[in-house]
């Protein structure tokens, strides 16, 4: 016969199951999750519709196959994401990447899981990296989109200049033209 009451004896025995849980996601060994930087914490982890595995941390978006942990986990930092695209029909989530120098971008597609909060918890993270979005002209044939973002690793800000129109890369008038367009933003922002 226990001494207490039978609520507060099951009481009891739901506190040591719920530690006992605690304590296995406490000791999670380094291969379950990426290796992460001096100042980077966890945020989310969650494993989505289509196999892969998600952690979210303040920094960065780390996935990896679910399947395959023997995989190294693969890191996309908030900053390198310039846009989050999320069809609720069909649970996808598509991350649009910064163009590379050579002018061509990428995307990343994900299957998440019905209530995930992957979504949401992307696009507040990347929209907390932007400053701001200028698109200004710097010729009569090209325009370009400026974006400020702070990265949130090392609270640097990077510009990023994505041309449009007619433009030539090489132009070194174009260059000076897209340098002076940066300091001015740069000077009416405060930075």
């Amino acid at each position: 016969m226990d001494r207490w009451p039978r609520g507060v004896a099951a009481l009891g025995r739901s506190v040591r199951r719920m530690t006992q849980v605690i304590d296995v996601r406490r000791h999670r060994t380094d291969v379950d999750r990426p290796a992460l930087g001096e100042h980077e914490r966890i945020l989310i982890h969650e494993s989505m519709a289509d196999g892969e595995e998600y952690v979210g941390t303040n920094c960065a978006l780390y996935l990896r196959s679910a399947t395959r942990t023997d995989v190294a986990w693969h890191r996309i930092g908030w900053a390198e994401v310039s846009a989050v695209e999320w069809a609720r029909t069909t649970r996808t989530m598509t991350l649009q990447l910064w163009p590379d120098k050579d002018q061509a971008s990428a995307s990343l597609r994900l299957v998440v899981k019905d209530r995930s909060r992957v979504p949401e918890f992307t696009t507040e993270r990347t929209a907390a990296c932007l400053i701001t979005t200028r698109h200004v002209s710097v010729s009569t044939t090209c325009t370009a989109t400026v974006r400020a973002q702070r990265d949130p690793e090392c609270g640097e800000i990077a510009w990023r200049v994505h041309l449009e129109g007619a433009c030539d890369h090489d132009d070194p008038v174009l260059g000076a033209a897209i340098d002076d367009t940066l300091a001015e933003l740069a000077t009416q922002l405060g930075c």
